[in-house]
């Protein structure tokens, strides 16, 4: 507060009468504790155990970081491999989609992903779970149907059986998923 404020808003009041000297006040050698020094010994084996203990807590603690997406379509697996991938490559590529235009989540390395945070910290149009268990916890609270295409909040969800099960196409999965994918992503 500055000068000009003080004496608008305590016009004509007493504040103080005068300025009293502050005491300093005094410290008897009584009060006076000393606080003894710590002796820290360090033993030169136990540092490299420290190491390594310290390397395994740092592998135990799960990821904080929510998946952050460069796209607006996200792809979930539960673990792929080079085939299942090249598999992947030419589904979107024949729907003029690619990688490069899609995120892909690999459950099996970002254990238990927060779809939520996901969807809130992202724009997301699109999310296809390739197979059952890639979606965790949260595929079967969307109650989806496989191959059928379902709209929630303005996002398509899709789930389809896992890409190694597609490709040999025992009951037809080829062409469900085509279909599907062409509704998915028109």
């Amino acid at each position: 507060m500055d000068r000009n404020l003080a004496n608008y808003l305590f016009h004509g009041e007493t504040i103080y009468l005068g300025q009293e000297k502050l005491a300093k006040p005094e410290i008897s050698p009584k009060e006076v504790v000393e606080v003894p020094a710590l002796e820290v010994k360090a033993d030169i084996a136990t540092v490299p155990k420290v190491k390594e203990d310290l390397a395994v807590a740092v592998e135990a603690v799960p990821e904080i970081l929510p998946f952050k997406m460069n796209t607006a379509h996200l792809i979930v697996v539960a673990g792929i491999n080079t085939e299942e991938k090249d598999f992947l490559v030419k589904v979107l590529l024949a729907l003029n989609m690619s990688l490069a235009k899609a995120d892909l989540l690999d459950a099996s390395q970002h254990p238990n992903p927060n779809f939520k945070e996901i969807i809130y910290n992202n724009t997301v149009r699109t999310i296809l779970f390739l197979g059952a268990d890639s979606g965790g916890e949260f595929l079967p609270k969307l109650k989806l149907l496989p191959y059928q295409v379902r709209e929630i909040k303005q996002i398509r969800f899709l789930t389809s059986a896992k890409l190694h099960e597609v490709s040999q196409n025992l009951n037809n999965e080829k062409r469900q998923l085509w279909e599907s994918l062409k509704e998915l992503y028109n």
